[in-house]
């Protein structure tokens, strides 16, 4: 388990304070809930003790319960000895957020791919605002870009080599959440770095520069060279802008209050820039494995 990663009560720790943050999980999608973590109730050996070789068998619902007494500076909902049914249905929505994304953390792997798509289904048929990935959970609008931008984007930055940028596009989507704008802008520009950084097999460079490279690459290669030429800098510059016109330190003497849609619109142009250049390199690399025409091996 990530052990440093802020658990969701603790993100939104200031709109739960403030009372802005909706408790509007019911009862029924509770109830679901609570069959995908059963389901889900991976089991496990554990050493109690570090310096024995005694080992124990255990199972999610106990090591989730552990790792949330560990990771909260106080025990404020109340934790029974494991999770339990009755305390998914009780307890208040930030709180069982925060059992989702742990136990998300506990399982890894494929399974935890599984387990979050188990639940993503739930949220979307019971039309709840919300969405996990990558052991994080959001509020989001049931939409045509939520649900046709965003979650495909988490989908596809799945592949282990834009892990950085997919931990940078939940940042984004985590800080929206929380209200803090700047900080979503700042990650979702990010994240957009890290995708071209990947796609480019480079390490430095920074927007501007990473734009321009990628005018020298066969992105574009299916369009006019002059449409080619002027298509990276023309379409890819905005959330750039974004970042160092709103969100970057040095703003000189007007410092600039974000209003959200700005942050939004940060987040969603991250999102619909790494479906683009991800499946374009998916497609690209298809293209460069399939034999050229004349090239087949005789049988």
């Amino acid at each position: 388990m990530t052990a440093d990663k802020p658990l969701f009560s603790r993100r939104c720790f200031q709109p739960i304070a403030d009372g802005k943050m909706p408790d509007d999980v019911p009862d029924r999608t509770r109830r679901k809930l609570w069959r995908v973590l059963a389901e889900f109730n991976a089991p496990c050996v554990v050493r109690p003790n570090r310096y024995d070789a005694y080992e124990v068998h255990s199972d999610a619902a106990v090591e989730v319960r552990e790792d949330l007494i560990k990771r909260y500076d106080e025990n404020p909902a109340a934790l029974p000895d494991e999770i339990t049914e009755s305390y998914i249905r009780s307890v208040t929505a930030p709180y069982l957020f925060d059992v989702l994304e742990a136990w998300s953390d506990f399982l890894g792997g494929s399974e935890q791919r599984e387990f979050e798509r188990a639940i993503n289904d739930i949220f979307a048929s019971e039309q709840c605002s919300w969405l996990i990935a990558d052991s994080r959970i959001f509020r989001i609008d049931r939409d045509f870009v939520a649900t046709q931008i965003i979650e495909p984007a988490f989908a596809e930055l799945r592949a282990a080599k834009y892990r950085g940028a997919l931990d940078e596009l939940a940042t984004a989507v985590s800080e929206f959440t929380s209200r803090d704008y700047k900080s979503a802008i700042q990650a979702a520009a990010k994240s957009f770095e890290s995708v071209l950084k990947t796609i480019l097999g480079t390490d430095t460079g920074n927007a501007s520069q990473l734009i321009r490279e990628l005018r020298d690459t066969l992105f574009f290669a299916d369009l006019p060279e002059d449409i080619a030429a002027a298509m990276p800098e023309s379409v890819f510059a905005a959330l750039p802008f974004l970042r160092n016109r709103l969100a970057a330190h040095g703003q000189g003497t007007d410092v600039i209050d974000v209003p959200a849609r700005y942050a939004e619109l940060a987040v969603h142009l991250a999102a619909v820039y790494a479906l683009f250049l991800v499946r374009t390199a998916i497609d690209l690399n298809q293209k460069a494995e399939q034999p050229a025409a004349g090239d087949e091996i005789p049988f």
